[in-house]
């Protein structure tokens, strides 16, 4: 195209019977993760107390090289501005069966944290969860994940009677 910006002198613009070729390279600017990180123990809504361990795994698959996460923070009722902080987790363990399902680059990207439950209120929290991005040093929030702490209702059901 006779309008491909290019600097002036860039290319030859006659034609004199050569065949005439440039190569161009394109940056696909800005970067754009894709990041997954599920908390995968215990499942969403479960009733916890006691020493709890969160588990799961998270990777960045916009990552051109390794899981493209290095940390996992996770923050009780409210996001990081908001919520109380539970901890750091573990990372880099491995999960053979991540690096079945996105390849083998993602086999180190299992994370885990013991939380402590004992003193927390009874009833219906979530969990927010933050995953660093290795490749622009920025963070990703993942949807909020709901546990219920023991001791509390979470739901009311009617009671059933029968006759005889």
């Amino acid at each position: 195209s006779s309008a491909f910006p290019t600097t002036p002198g860039a290319f030859d613009v006659s034609h004199n019977g050569l065949h005439d070729a440039f190569a161009a390279s394109l940056a696909m600017a800005p970067y754009a993760p894709n990041v997954v990180a599920p908390i995968e123990q215990p499942r969403a809504g479960a009733f916890v107390s006691g020493i709890v361990t969160l588990s799961g795994f998270a990777v960045d698959l916009a990552s051109p090289a390794g899981a493209g996460i290095r940390m996992i923070h996770i923050y009780l009722d409210g996001p990081y501005t908001s919520g109380t902080v539970i901890g750091s987790a573990a990372c880099n363990l491995d999960r053979p069966d991540v690096a079945a399902q996105y390849g083998p680059r993602f086999a180190p990207s299992g994370w885990e944290l013991a939380w402590n439950t004992i003193g927390l209120a009874p009833g219906a929290h979530q969990l927010y969860l933050y995953a660093y991005r290795t490749t622009d040093s920025g963070w990703s929030e993942m949807e909020p994940y709901p546990l219920i702490m023991a001791g509390g209702r979470a739901l009311w059901l009617p009671g059933v009677s029968r006759r005889q």
